[in-house]
């Protein structure tokens, strides 16, 4: 009992990181399926995340030894008899009193196997707007997981069941799911369902969601031009026949040609797919438009190079230029100032940014050139 503040601040410190950890694949998401940010249902998948993981710290934590968990038994423990705390409470009350048995021990485990799933039927109504039978029937699912890890010994971890895996414990929890389920619309009935987002209007770009996309495709290519360094460097390796261990950093040509093909993979050929969106804006769902509503390969290069050409010349021609004097530093602080510029034109205006301005091109929710009969 004195390990649960403990084990309270555990489950709300890892399901906090958990939850942060998974931010910006969540921000992808929302942007890409809704449009749009809903701060509803990430609050909520924030409760998700801290219940879940103080979930595992209740059932799972302390980690005892081998020894201190099985001593001299061995192999899963099951109580099987349905309603045995019953039992349990009455033999506590010829002991004690009836009043001393309804606040001992037994009865409150029982109380906090029902409290313990009750914020999971009101989270997870709230958050898949679903029936109190489905939401019910999943809690249930997960109480008989938790109760098949404790009787597996943690899926062999342990020789001798964990705990003892108990069906009083599964009817208690399936209980305190159905009376979170009960109360979710009393609790959780703020957060919006994805339905409705989904089939919203698809609204207009707007600055957090350009500058996402921007770090995306930053992201992107400072990935791709790593494993390309690497991938140098490996068949460098191979080819001279040398000692991985005795390898050489990379020189600055191969650092430029690292740069160079994730100048290609990661700029230009998206260009030359589909809607000419790059990758981080595919990512978070917006298409470049132009006045006709159709993009050309000119205009859609001309969009790519604006801004991501000019930064990956920044990296490139450095590189390759290595030696001449003042021309790299130029080079470089030319490139930085245009990405400026880029940051800043994307949070004014209707948020196209340079690249946009340059090619002629506005900025769109991706759904608006699957709506049929939508004005662009």
């Amino acid at each position: 009992m004195s390990d649960y503040p403990i084990l309270a601040a555990l489950g709300i410190t890892v399901g906090t990181g958990c939850f942060l950890a998974i931010l910006v694949p969540l921000l992808i998401v929302q942007y890409w399926r809704y449009g749009r940010l809903s701060a509803t249902r990430l609050l909520g998948t924030a409760a998700v995340s801290v219940y879940l993981c103080s979930l595992i710290a209740f059932t799972l934590f302390p980690l005892p030894t081998v020894a201190e968990a099985c001593g001299l038994r061995t192999g899963p423990i099951l109580q099987a008899i349905p309603f045995g705390f019953v039992a349990d409470i009455a033999e506590e009350a010829a002991k004690t009193s009836l009043p001393g048995a309804l606040t001992g021990f037994v009865t409150l485990q029982v109380v906090l196997n029902v409290v313990l799933f009750v914020p999971f039927g009101i989270l997870a109504r709230g958050m898949t707007h679903r029936g109190v039978a489905f939401t019910t029937a999943a809690g249930f699912g997960l109480s008989l997981l938790v109760e098949a890890t404790q009787y597996s010994g943690v899926w062999g971890l342990y020789p001798c069941g964990f705990r003892v895996a108990d069906v009083d414990d599964l009817m208690t929890n399936t209980a305190g799911a159905l009376i979170g389920a009960l109360l979710a619309p009393l609790g959780v009935g703020w957060i919006r369902p994805a339905a409705a987002l989904r089939t919203a209007a698809p609204p207009a770009v707007n600055a957090p969601r350009r500058l996402l996309g921007m770090a995306l495709d930053w992201f992107a290519f400072t990935t791709v031009a790593v494993i390309a360094t690497v991938v140098l460097m490996a068949a460098k390796v191979l080819m001279l026949g040398q000692d991985a261990t005795q390898a050489t950093a990379p020189t600055s040509i191969e650092q430029g040609l690292a740069a160079l093909v994730a100048a290609v993979l990661v700029l230009a050929v998206p260009a030359l797919v589909g809607s000419g969106a790059s990758v981080g804006q595919r990512l978070v769902g917006i298409a470049p438009v132009w006045a006709n509503g159709h993009s050309s390969l000119p205009r859609s290069l001309l969009r790519a190079s604006a801004v991501g050409g000019v930064y990956a010349a920044g990296r490139v021609l450095p590189a390759l230029l290595d030696g001449w004097p003042l021309l790299p530093g130029l080079i470089s602080g030319v490139s930085g100032l245009v990405v400026l510029v880029a940051v800043i034109s994307a949070l004014i205006g209707d948020h196209r940014g340079l690249s946009g301005w340059v090619s002629g091109a506005r900025m769109v929710d991706r759904r608006r050139l699957l709506s049929p009969g939508s004005t662009l």
